[in-house]
């Protein structure tokens, strides 16, 4: 009598408290990963709380969780997040690009789009949920829309980085093909500035005339902003600049020393990562403003901690599997070895690069 009379009891305070306690479960999971739970968009009908994360609900979500939970029971490490650089080309010169003077190779030859097909499929077959294009310019590359395409979307949700000099000529196609999310680089509030420092005349017009047509594609729209911790100070005049131009997401990645960057002091500091922290939650009340997170607090043993080899890999566009895309340490080559194959050999090798330890805090 008395276990029947317990059950009851259970259905009535699930009942009573499910829904709050599952609530609270979400907002307690995106706390700690992104640092808010404040939701950025809609798409389907499904809450949106980061680019990063498939929407609630939907089913690259619920793979997303499921992977989850099967790492946790069986003590393994899902692939999560995979980085393809579509292409080595790029019609700007960003100061902070990672690939130029870094991953870039004149010597080597560009995966084909069957290439770049085969490489999402086994990456997806692998547990990712999140696939990011890179470049280059990944929007130069003719094949981006196949790519995109032969993505299962009940799997893994889809992003472009992008200058967005292209944008309103491929925008359509790119809605067409199931792409998910938009991330602009902006590199400086005054966009006669930013145009100076990518050193692509007009650019930033051509941005800003795509966003004024881009409320009927269904994109998750980011601006992607690269900072010195001497800038910090500047992020509130970038926030009122996503405002205004529309964007969904704002991400603040810190300036690394790489690619162009190699030879430049950019270690950021315990009190600079403090600071972010402060600013970033100073707009999660706001929601007149975009959604925001930074890439330190991610890294940081506060939430993930760096993944890179584990969670996250980086795919270049010659097939060669890195650690990241800061950190060009080759662990070997899709056209040669199994992704899977690769994933084991890298679980094998004493410790990651150690990049990502400056943003511990």
């Amino acid at each position: 009598m008395k276990k029947f009379t317990d059950t009851l009891r259970f259905l009535l305070c699930l009942s009573r408290n499910g829904f709050r306690y599952n609530t609270t479960m979400v907002d307690a999971f995106f706390d700690r990963f992104l640092g808010s739970h404040k939701i950025i968009n809609w798409k389907k009908g499904n809450p949106v709380y980061s680019s990063m994360v498939p929407p609630m609900f939907s089913p690259a979500s619920a793979r997303l969780f499921g992977n989850s939970l099967f790492d946790a029971f069986f003590q393994k490490t899902t692939l999560y997040e995979v980085n393809i650089a579509l292409g080595d080309v790029c019609n700007a010169k960003c100061p902070h690009c990672s690939f130029y003077e870094s991953i870039y190779s004149a010597e080597s030859k560009v995966l084909d789009t069957a290439q770049y097909v085969e490489a999402v499929r086994e990456i997806q077959s692998l547990g990712a949920t999140n696939i990011v294009f890179v470049g280059g310019e990944p929007l130069m590359y003719d094949g981006i829309c196949e790519v995109i395409r032969s993505i299962d979307r009940t799997k893994s949700i889809s992003t472009v980085f992008t200058n967005g000099f292209f944008l309103e000529d491929q925008a359509k196609a790119l809605h067409e093909a199931g792409l998910d999310t938009i991330a602009v680089s902006i590199d400086h509030h005054n966009l006669k500035i930013h145009d100076l420092k990518r050193g692509v005349a007009g650019l930033s017009e051509k941005i800003k005339k795509w966003l004024t047509k881009a409320k009927k594609y269904d994109f998750n729209l980011v601006m992607s902003l690269c900072l010195f911790e001497w800038d910090y100070d500047e992020l509130p005049k970038y926030m009122d600049l996503a405002k205004e131009m529309g964007f969904h997401e704002v991400i603040v990645f810190p300036a690394f020393p790489s690619g162009r960057l190699k030879g430049v002091k950019t270690k950021p500091s315990k009190a600079g990562f403090w600071k972010l922290k402060g600013l970033v939650d100073s707009y999660l009340d706001k929601p007149e403003y975009p959604g925001i997170y930074s890439y330190p607090w991610i890294s940081s043993s506060y939430s993930l901690g760096c993944q890179g080899g584990k969670k996250y890999v980086y795919i270049s566009p010659y097939g060669d599997v890195l650690h990241c895309d800061f950190k060009n340490r080759k662990y070997g080559n899709i056209l040669e070895t199994p992704m899977d194959e690769i994933l084991e050999n890298i679980a094998k090798m004493p410790g990651g690069c150690g990049g990502c330890a400056a943003f511990e805090g």
